[in-house]
């Protein structure tokens, strides 16, 4: 063989050998390509299924803190409303008529006084209200029931309107309607709850 077949001869086998290499790492180059791809789109499908239970769980969340936000909200107006209840029986109460709250307060006198001689506090407008008269009442009430008919209007007035507070010594027995209406209010709260709500 001549020199230039042996020439074309390694020229030719060293083609073919460049030519099966390029295959073969064009080959190696789209497996590594193809699993990148896979590899890739099986992390992404991973990344988005993290990202949709994350948000799922932040939804959650969001729905129980807006839930108990509303719980809150509601609860916050059934107590003022409630409120505004026991603020209008205390103004109710205030502002009977004159001859009914004065009967009123009798009874309640008579019923709460232990002995017959303690002081009878009220408010300003109450003595006024009242009258002198309504004492001397409220004692020949008292000495009906077997209890001294001592009782006296205080030197010193009530900061609240409506009731009064009755005092012998240190003891005082409060029966303002404020307190009266305080006393009662969570016996009573269950009770308006159901008929408002």
């Amino acid at each position: 063989m001549a020199l230039k077949d042996i020439i074309d001869k390694i020229r030719k086998d060293t083609a073919d050998q460049v030519s099966n290499i390029r295959s073969d790492a064009q080959k190696e180059a789209d497996k590594l390509l193809k699993e990148a791809e896979e590899r890739g789109s099986k992390e992404a499908d991973a990344i988005l299924k993290k990202g949709k239970a994350d948000a799922a769980h932040r939804l959650h969340r969001m729905e129980q803190v807006a839930s108990v936000q509303a719980r809150k909200g509601l609860l916050a107006t059934k107590q003022e409303v409630m409120g505004e209840v026991f603020a209008t029986a205390l103004e109710r109460l205030s502002n009977i008529p004159d001859k009914e709250y004065a009967e009123l307060l009798k009874k309640m006198v008579v019923d709460a006084a232990v002995t017959g001689d303690e002081e009878v506090l009220l408010h300003a407008s109450d003595v006024t209200r009242l009258g002198k008269g309504w004492i001397t009442a409220v004692n020949s009430a008292l000495t009906g029931t077997g209890k001294k008919g001592g009782l006296k209007f205080s030197s010193d007035n009530l900061e609240e309107k409506g009731g009064f507070v009755l005092k012998r010594g240190k003891v005082k027995i409060n029966s303002t309607f404020v307190s009266l209406l305080k006393s009662c209010r969570d016996r009573l709260e269950p009770k308006i709850a159901k008929v408002l709500f």
